[in-house]
């Protein structure tokens, strides 16, 4: 295994353990802006080495792989949206899921934060499924 790849394997696990001290301890504003600096930074490391490794086909498969989940996770995101808005069952489901949260957030907030990890899941799935053509049409 590569030093670039072990490093980011323990700055990963680094970043884990911090979420698990955010998570259970009320730290203060600063260590969390602190925490989702690093997060960011390592994030903005794992990109450039990707694109900007030695390897070509690791290159050209992430490429693709993001281009498929920008170009097919934003329309499907703005179609369950779309469907959302039109259906009152999952307004109604989503509305209680937001009452229903946990902590000190405002229901706006919580049903904000459930669709940003909607789309993001959304656009993991796409770049995985967009991973898996990219190989499976190679080999």
């Amino acid at each position: 295994m590569p030093t670039t790849k072990r490093s980011q394997f323990i700055a990963l696990v680094i970043i884990y353990l911090c979420m698990a001290y955010l998570l259970t301890i009320d730290p203060p504003f600063f260590v969390q802006f602190s925490f989702v600096l690093v997060c960011i930074s390592y994030a903005a490391w794992c990109f450039f080495t990707v694109f900007r490794g030695p390897d070509e086909v690791q290159s050209a498969h992430a490429r693709y792989a993001l281009a498929f989940a920008s170009g097919t996770s934003v329309p499907l995101c703005l179609t369950f949206v779309m469907v959302m808005t039109a259906t009152p069952s999952i307004q109604n489901l989503i509305a209680s899921w937001a009452m229903n949260a946990r902590g000190d957030l405002l229901p706006t907030a919580a049903g904000f934060g459930m669709g940003v990890m909607f789309t993001l899941s959304l656009m993991v799935i796409t770049f995985a499924t967009g991973l898996t053509i990219w190989w499976v049409s190679k080999r």
